[in-house]
């Protein structure tokens, strides 16, 4: 007789650890990366143990712990980060391993050596949102490790986590906090010197990162399990041409002009201006047009537009090609879209 898998419930503390640049470090080096990466899990996971807690799995560069004490779960991720900044000292950037840590204390399922919940998804949306080298915890931890703090924590305000019904106030522990060199403090190799605006381009290429994935999840949700297409509640459908004005609106246009220009006026040749000029430039079009005509598949028009487009500035065939995939699947949900009637038009809208 098979044995029903036992499932439960208890309160955990998860901790998520990744290698920030993983991608480009293994096709930089694949080699050496996956020796690094290798030694990354080793050093985890023997904190992760030593402090109490039990590596439920790891994939790729991440590794996911589960702790019964917030406290140890806390203190294993100040060790992890000061371990890594100790060797990172005098380490040329592309032989680095920066890590972002995310923690959060949630009710989870448990079931064998698996766990699952929203306590682990809120985890990893943290470990994303995270600094390089450092921690981002959520207020349920820092309400229970507020009196065990050594060191200064910074109160980001409330953030809405991708797929969290509820928003979450997050609490910051900058890379500073573990001495050590931070991402933007290590040593350039000799005969090269860091181009100006490093960091404003790496910050808007976390940006871009998260509206990409954020307007291809709203592309899958316009479709009905049958593929009927549902009616857009976006929040710029119906305001017409004030939708330009909204401040987020705006600042999408400031960025896109921003990345135009900083190509065209030779201030940097980076290829990743462009893109994201071009890219965000779309998304302010098609928010545009989306409020004027109230079709929101117009709204994912100019964006896939916008993005297969941008892909063309970049000279990797690899990155263009997964680029031109993504775009292609938004123009698919935005040819969708403008078969359905706009709003008001007094056509029903299901049988």
């Amino acid at each position: 007789m098979t044995d029903i898998p036992r499932r439960r419930r208890k309160l955990a503390a998860i901790l998520m650890a990744d290698v920030v640049g993983f991608s480009k470090m293994m096709e930089r080096d694949e080699e050496g990366t996956t020796s690094r990466i290798l030694e990354f899990h080793d050093r985890v996971k023997g904190e992760v143990e030593r402090h109490g807690g039990r590596v439920v799995g790891t994939a790729g560069d991440s590794v996911f712990g589960d702790f019964d004490s917030i406290v140890d779960a806390l203190d294993c991720a100040t060790e992890i980060q000061q371990a890594l900044h100790a060797e990172n000292v005098g380490r040329l950037p592309e032989e680095r391993i920066d890590a972002r840590i995310g923690l959060h204390l949630g009710d989870v399922i448990v079931e064998d050596y698996n766990i699952f919940g929203d306590g682990v998804n809120i985890a990893a949306r943290l470990e994303q949102m995270a600094d390089p080298g450092g921690i981002l915890m959520s207020e349920a931890v820092y309400q229970q490790v507020k009196g065990h703090l050594d060191f200064p924590v910074e109160e980001l305000g409330t953030r809405n986590l991708k797929n969290i019904d509820q928003p979450i106030r997050v609490y910051r522990i900058g890379p500073d906090t573990f001495g050590g060199v931070s991402a933007g403090d290590a040593p350039s190799p000799p005969g090269r010197q860091s181009e100006p605006g490093q960091d404003l381009r790496d910050a808007i290429k976390s940006h871009v990162r998260n509206e990409i994935e954020t307007e291809m999840e709203a592309a899958r949700e316009k479709l009905r399990p049958s593929g009927a297409v549902v009616e857009s509640d976006s929040a710029s459908s119906g305001k017409g041409v004030w939708a330009i004005f909204e401040p987020g609106t705006l600042a999408i246009t400031a960025i896109g002009v921003f990345g135009v220009l900083a190509r065209t006026t030779g201030w940097s040749d980076n290829d990743w201006y462009p893109f994201l000029g071009v890219f965000f430039l779309g998304i302010a079009g098609g928010r545009l047009l989306g409020g004027l005509t109230g079709r929101s598949g117009m709204n994912l028009l100019l964006q896939a537009i916008g993005l297969g487009i941008g892909a063309a500035f970049f000279d990797k065939a690899a990155l263009r090609a997964v680029l031109w995939v993504a775009a292609a699947a938004m123009l698919g949900a935005a040819i969708q879209g403008l078969r359905k009637k706009p709003k008001g038009t007094g056509e029903p809208h299901g049988p």
